[in-house]
């Protein structure tokens, strides 16, 4: 007769995906609207040098290319690798906000230096939640280990 023993790990708790991606998808499309047309009017408008808000928000668009070819991964949220290279993606976008901010902080007004700071707390928002929603998604590998015996 042989008998069998029953698995006493704890069973993991599967977390809400649906949440994160929903909070990941508004802060995405809000640092969207933000950066394309929100920081060249708010920095034409702060800046005492009154830089050209048509040519900011040209800058703005092709500096967010890279950023609306990833929106679709954003916004569906499903798959890992997709949001993997997008996770990649928005860090060199936090480092670059953060370096621009680094920079304007000596020299700007504090107006100006808000713009930049909003900018780099919206990208930070975006790369927790990638890396939550990330952690809270299947495996990519779909690996189901058997319990040893």
């Amino acid at each position: 007769m042989a008998t069998t023993r029953s698995n006493t790990k704890p069973l993991k708790t599967v977390k809400a995906i649906a949440p994160i991606a929903q909070r990941l998808k508004v802060t995405w499309l809000i640092w969207l609207v933000y950066r394309l047309l929100g920081l060249p009017i708010f920095i034409s408008i702060f800046n005492p040098s009154s830089p050209d808000i048509v040519g900011g928000i040209a800058w703005q668009a092709l500096w967010l290319v890279p950023a609306l070819i990833l929106t679709p991964w954003i916004l569906r949220g499903r798959s890992p690798y997709a949001l993997l290279i997008s996770s990649m993606f928005t860090l060199v976008y936090l480092g670059a906000s953060g370096v621009v901010l680094f920079t304007r902080i000596y020299g700007s007004s504090w107006a100006e230096i808000a713009v930049y700071l909003t900018d780099f707390l919206l990208l930070l928002a975006i790369n927790i939640w990638l890396f939550i929603l990330l952690k809270r998604l299947p495996s990519m590998n779909n690996v189901v280990k058997k319990p040893r015996q």
